[in-house]
């Protein structure tokens, strides 16, 4: 592939996007053989472009009101990473909805993979890009394009689309506020990516105020604290593989993308920045995670820990220090791995049970021992359990605080570890009510058993990527991580790497544990199981009554002092910026009513002093220094 061939990058997808919207409803084998076709291309095109870094592809389309609008495509060696990151999750997207859209008779099929398609068009767009002009537009169209996906849900997720929109819409202007800052306003300001290296001087300069708009942008994108609260409510009616391609690994990909190049590249940040980033990380950690314990759902859940895996790669961010950024880097790659390799069990389950339901669920093991399989290698990579991949990028962002010279240091680190801790703590829950818990007598569902191979191939192939990861962390490091800081010239990746605990021994003993283990369950009559009546007083107890939910293992949570408050302010909608926002736009609204009293003399006074205040504005102007 040459420099000439890149914009078939973008063109490809987007052409087969149009194709398949065109496909009549009952073409749903031709549907699905054209977008595993092309997202197959684009996984192979994307690694093509590994041969081919640092060539670039420009066309100048207009200039207008002084702004060159341009298709400026280059292939960094960070961009190219993550654009291979997002052509891989769409394939192994496209192989799982060949299985799971069809039966969903609430959804357009063709519409639905017109949609995947044309978000994967403007994410590589956005990874591509040396242009933030551009960059913004295919920010926009992933925007857009979620929001369609969203609504594919049916009437139940229309809410969540509309918060969705609204603040990633928002998020869109900031960032298009500081692009026109970066242009118009700073010295020798321009759209070119490659060319920005800006020090802020304090964080209420100009220069401070591009960086935080542009912060609030990737932010947004990846759900951070306080910008959060569009995942959880799209998960409440989205299709699971809609949360597993976008929310879980493409808006990650390209938020985190995005924080990483301006903080490290773009900017050259004040120490209050960084402290910002930190404390931001640790709050989103803590908080998100002490919301995902308590929930019911398992789609609500798992967006909860999308949420909080972002604290620990902007925590990392924030330190500076070589370690946290590649901590923080590798987390976002391992993050997108089990994390939508979870959202594609949670499909599996709903597809075969018809609910997420946590209290309906139960005892799914025994019926879908690769959905079990996957769903346990993924939670504890998440809960950064030794040796899977979420161990080694934790552990790295654990280091990186604790040598920050800083009395936040210990915090910050006290902070990180309690979120892995509770995260662990809520998988349990997951785990024993989903596959390992009985399921309630009074719940009737239809048989389950174990998806078709298209999906669960997807799930298997996430899961055996975050042991191997996990097992030799160097090759990613190096290879993954190690390009973000070629693009950011950063040097010191062979530190990194020099600093890496041994994972080989770990795992050499955990495997020996685990085969004890299964060798004194065999043998130990494991699978002999003997039952008895329950006897309470001389009363003979039913098993419904005996049984437990999963979802009462952390129900004592709400009602801790100092915590029962906050829970029920979260439940009102008191943090949410979403609704926060509504009610300072309501006030304004009804101040401006108010000022419209429908009273000459009034609008008349208005005039005389807008009139007044200019002439004093023009007449300071006008003094000699």
């Amino acid at each position: 592939m040459d420099d000439l061939q890149m914009i078939w990058v973008l063109i490809v997808p987007a052409l087969a996007g149009l194709l398949t919207f065109l496909c009549p409803r009952r073409a749903a084998w031709l549907v699905n053989l054209i977008t595993v076709l092309t997202t197959g291309w684009l996984l192979f095109a994307c690694s093509s472009l590994l041969k081919h870094l640092g060539q670039n592809w420009q066309w100048n389309w207009m200039e207008l009101a002084g702004i060159n609008l341009s298709i400026d495509l280059f292939a960094t060696h960070f961009g190219v990473i993550v654009a291979l990151l997002i052509a891989l999750f769409g394939f192994l997207l496209a192989l799982y909805c060949v299985a799971f859209t069809p039966q969903n008779q609430n959804r357009d099929l063709s519409k639905h993979h017109s949609y995947i398609l044309w978000t994967l068009a403007a994410a590589l767009g956005a990874a591509l890009t040396d242009n933030l002009i551009f960059m913004l537009i295919c920010w926009e169209i992933t925007t857009l394009m979620l929001y369609l996906l969203i609504n594919l849900g049916g009437s139940s997720a229309r809410a969540g689309a509309a918060k969705t929109f609204a603040i990633l819409g928002l998020s869109d202007c900031a960032m298009l506020l500081a692009i026109l800052l970066f242009m118009f306003v700073l010295p020798g300001g321009s759209a070119s990516m490659s060319s920005m290296k800006i020090a802020i001087t304090s964080p209420f300069s100009l220069q401070g105020v591009c960086y935080l708009l542009l912060l609030v942008a990737a932010l947004a994108k990846a759900g951070a604290m306080p910008f959060h609260t569009w995942i959880p409510a799209a998960a409440e009616g989205a299709p699971c593989d809609v949360m597993a391609f976008l929310p879980a690994s493409l808006d990650k990909l390209l938020g985190i993308y995005l924080l990483a190049r301006i903080s490290l590249q773009f900017f050259v940040l004040t120490n209050s920045l960084k402290v910002l980033l930190m404390v931001i990380g640790a709050v989103t950690i803590v908080g998100a995670v002490m919301m995902a314990m308590v929930q019911h759902d398992l789609k609500k859940l798992l967006s909860f820990h999308a949420i909080s895996q972002v604290g620990y790669m902007v925590l990392g961010i924030g330190t500076g220090s070589l370690i946290g950024i590649a901590g923080a880097v590798f987390h976002m790659v391992n993050h997108a791995m089990y994390k939508s390799c979870l959202f594609l069990v949670a499909g599996s389950v709903q597809k075969q049970t018809g609910t997420t339901e946590l209290d309906k669920l139960g005892g799914l093991a025994k019926v879908m021992p690769l959905s079990f399989f996957a769903c346990v290698v993924s939670a504890l990579a998440i809960s950064g359990v030794p040796p899977l991949n979420g161990f080694t990028s934790k552990w790295l962002v654990y280091q990186a605080v604790l040598e920050i010279p800083s009395r936040l240091a210990p915090f910050l680190v006290l902070a990180a570890v309690f979120g892995s801790a509770l995260t662990l703590a809520s998988f349990i829950k997951v785990i024993h009510s989903v596959f390992l818990g009985s399921q309630p007598d009074s719940v009737t569902i239809k048989q389950p058993s174990e998806s078709s191979q298209w999906m669960t191939t997807p799930m298997l192939v996430l899961a055996a990527a975050c042991i191997l990861f996990g097992i030799f962390p160097a090759w990613p490091l190096e290879n993954m991580v190690g390009p973000a800081f070629d693009t950011m010239k950063i040097a010191g990746m062979d530190q990194v790497i020099e600093n890496l605990w041994n994972p080989a021994l770990a795992s050499f003993l955990l495997l020996v544990a685990l085969a004890i283990g299964v060798l004194i369950y065999v043998f130990g009559r494991g699978f002999n199981f003997r039952r008895a009546n329950l006897y309470i007083g001389g009363e003979k107890i039913t098993p419904e009554a005996a049984h437990y939910s999963g979802t009462g293992f952390y129900s004592t949570v709400r009602s801790l002092p100092g915590i029962k408050s906050v829970y029920k302010d979260a439940e009102r909608d008191s943090y949410d910026i979403y609704h926060i926002g509504g009610r300072i736009g309501g006030s304004i609204v009804q101040v401006l009513r108010n000022c419209q009293t429908g009273v000459l003399s009034l609008y008349l006074s208005w005039l005389v002093l807008g009139l007044v205040i200019i002439l004093i504005c023009l007449i300071g102007l006008g003094q000699p220094n």
